[in-house]
């Protein structure tokens, strides 16, 4: 175990060093695979992602959806996704990230995947309508009418 982490994170670090962070992240993604909860391989992940982005990996915040709203003029939207959900990695309850997870999910034609994290970001800011709309048309579209018209129900109420 120690020495496939050893290993990867010699060559995040190599990559890094190299200015190559696309490198990098294929160096410590498949190792956070196999070991989800190495600190040290997160806060390698952590340098990576500040290195793509220019900006710090967490909190995932406004300035991390401007860049992906700004990447979508350019890149494929499973792009789009695989990014967000590596800022999910290191930032798992964060709103924002799973809220725009879950509408790239929708949009992707995904609704059951999207459901996870937009309830996750409704139960964290339980006032966010966007994540609200996005959870109610994920549930209609996976067939769940009733659950879809109830959180329906509770948004029109509140807003």
């Amino acid at each position: 175990m120690s020495t496939a982490i050893e290993q990867a994170l010699k060559a995040t670090k190599a990559a890094l060093k190299a200015k190559n962070p696309i490198a990098a992240a294929h160096a410590v993604l498949p190792a956070i695979k196999r070991f989800p909860s190495n600190a040290r391989l997160l806060a390698a992940l952590a340098d990576v992602q500040s290195a793509r982005t220019g900006l710090p990996a967490k909190p995932f915040g406004p300035a991390h959806i401007q860049r992906l709203l700004r990447m979508r003029a350019q890149a494929p939207l499973p792009a789009i996704a695989e990014e967000v959900q590596v800022a999910l990695l290191l930032d798992p309850n964060s709103v924002l990230a799973n809220a725009y997870f879950g509408s790239l999910l929708l949009e992707l034609g995904s609704p059951e995947a999207a459901i996870a994290p937009l309830r996750l970001a409704l139960s964290r800011a339980p006032e966010n309508p966007e994540a609200a709309t996005n959870l109610a048309f994920a549930l209609w579209k996976a067939g769940l009418g009733a659950e879809a018209a109830d959180v329906a129900r509770k948004l029109l109420v509140k807003h």
